[in-house]
């Protein structure tokens, strides 16, 4: 959600663009109206009717599951016959079950997309191909026919998520918002900016106007009410019974929270619409996402052989350090980790040995203080692999949220009321704000980040870990101070603050705006 235009930007555009979305019964149909059996669809075997648009999302999950699959029979069965066949497409059948469904949006995850699609034929016949080479000689599967039959079943899947985007462009999920025409303008270009052609905004149902609920969806032809509530600003007028929610029973449509929607499509979370009742879902008797003695013993697996790997890198970078400047190689700073405990992190030094003598301080793009060893260090994300230490000793994990220093911790506790949340789990190494945002370099850069992190600390497990771990490696030489997209303020603060939120900002906001932000962010 960028700045660039937005309704802090260009008000007077913004009052035009949030005209042409609002909605009454009497704005409808839409330019193409689409009949009753196109608009809705039963659910698998249900009896239940659903919007075409979610049917058809949910009918690309089990495309995913069965399509690898039933290409897996195919070529089994000619390569080897109809046992072999029947096996190898039930064992890519089942490894692609659970991957289908994986709770994170794909389409911004380059490198998990083909990860996920390429994992049941690789791992579901690549086994008998291992199985034919180191096991009996008359293995009833040969070493070529799995081979054969894993190259046809990964083509299938990657041509499916080759011709997956168009598919769901072309029967798009029309949102609605109830009321909050600011947050429907932020979900607008949230859409736009993303490329998402499977969702389009249609606009805001204006409850001012008086029309009944109904009346507005089937004029409208929408699929999904969005409910916005927050502590303040962005929030829809009236909800549940008063919105008129009991008259859309028996119809198609569905409802979700911008909470819950922002997860599911663009993977992090609107601060300024969620208050203390978003975190119950953690609270819940079947929530488990973590176990402390799994969790430590999958963090040593991945630490000591990467340690390992890493050691001739590590050597050699500390001998470029040491030839540079003389100074010394690691780099030591108290950061806070889980619990709100601080710790010592290990890096290696990228900059001056008197960088951080005027106290903390962002780091940003062009920062002079950066030596030239420490400019390459830093693109090859180098400088970060001590803290593969900091995981033995046990003070970091490999996936979490990035440590901050507590000068800026504090700041940013002040003013952003979630921050000390993402404290909950221990940091990492690498984490999906990381991935997602780069470096964050400033103030309103961490708050973006923040938003990530209170997302991974909701749906965080060992498979979205190894995601991350894959979207890490994709993005290994790229430069961590890219381009950070900084969304308006309501984003963040539940209302427009009148505040520029330019990218560029680095440091602490300035004194005179903290109180009035820290103000618009309490109660």
């Amino acid at each position: 959600m960028s700045d660039d235009g937005d309704i802090n930007a260009g008000p007077r555009l913004a009052a035009d663009r949030r005209e042409q979305l609002r909605l009454s019964a009497r704005t409808g149909p839409p330019p193409r109206p689409r009949t009753g059996a196109e608009r809705w669809r039963s659910l698998g075997l249900s009896s239940g009717r659903v919007p075409a648009s979610i049917a058809r999302h949910a009918a690309l999950v089990r495309a995913r599951i069965f399509l690898p699959a039933l290409a897996a029979l195919i070529a089994g069965t000619i390569t080897s016959g109809i046992g072999p066949g029947l096996l190898m497409a039930g064992i890519v059948a089942l490894i692609g079950a659970p991957l289908g469904r994986f709770p994170m949006p794909r389409h911004v995850m380059p490198a998990t997309r083909i990860a996920l699609a390429l994992a049941p034929a690789l791992l579901g016949c690549g086994f008998f191909v291992v199985a034919d080479i180191l096991g009996p000689e008359q293995f009833a599967i040969s070493a070529t026919g799995a081979a054969v039959t894993a190259l046809v079943a990964a083509e299938t899947a990657m041509v499916l998520e080759l011709f997956a985007p168009a598919w769901m462009a072309d029967c798009p999920v029309r949102i609605a918002t109830l009321g909050a025409p600011d947050f429907a303008l932020a979900l607008d270009r949230e859409l736009a900016e993303n490329g998402l052609r499977s969702h389009e905004l249609t606009g805001w149902i204006d409850q001012s106007i008086g029309d009944p609920l109904r009346d507005v969806i089937l004029a409208n032809e929408i699929d999904l009410v969005v409910r916005v509530s927050g502590p303040r600003g962005l929030r829809s007028g009236r909800l549940g019974e008063e919105a008129g929610f009991e008259s859309l029973l028996d119809l198609p449509v569905r409802t979700i929270g911008a909470d819950q929607l922002y997860e599911n499509l663009f993977g992090h979370v609107p601060m300024g619409t969620i208050d203390s009742r978003w975190y119950l879902y953690m609270l819940h008797p079947e929530f488990t996402s973590t176990r402390p003695i799994t969790d430590r013993a999958v963090e040593l697996a991945i630490a000591l052989p990467a340690l390992a790997v890493a050691a001739p890198f590590l050597a050699l970078a500390a001998l470029a350090i040491k030839l540079e400047d003389g100074g010394s190689v690691l780099y030591r700073q108290t950061r806070i980790g889980a619990g709100g405990e601080p710790f010592e992190i290990l890096k290696l030094r990228t900059m001056g040995s008197d960088a951080q003598n005027g106290g903390a301080e962002w780091s940003r793009a062009a920062d002079v203080r950066v030596t030239r060893v420490g400019r390459i260090l830093r693109r090859l994300h180098i400088d970060e692999l001590p803290q593969l230490l900091n995981v033995l000793r046990g003070e970091m994990t490999i996936v979490g949220p990035r440590p901050e220093q507590p000068a800026m911790v504090e700041e940013l506790e002040r003013i952003f009321p979630h921050y000390s949340r993402r404290h909950l789990i221990k940091p990492g190494v690498t984490g999906w704000a990381q991935v997602r945002c780069g470096y964050a370099g400033s103030t309103l850069g961490s708050a973006w980040k923040l938003c990530h992190d209170l997302y991974y600390l909701k749906r965080r497990s060992r498979l979205v870990n190894l995601m991350i771990i894959f979207e890490t490696l994709l993005i290994a030489g790229l430069d961590s101070h890219r381009p950070l997209r900084v969304p308006a303020s309501q984003f963040l603060f539940g209302r427009d603050l009148g505040i520029d939120l330019a990218p560029d900002i680095v440091g602490p906001l300035p004194s005179e705006l903290s109180p009035g932000l820290a103000a618009a962010t309490s109660g």
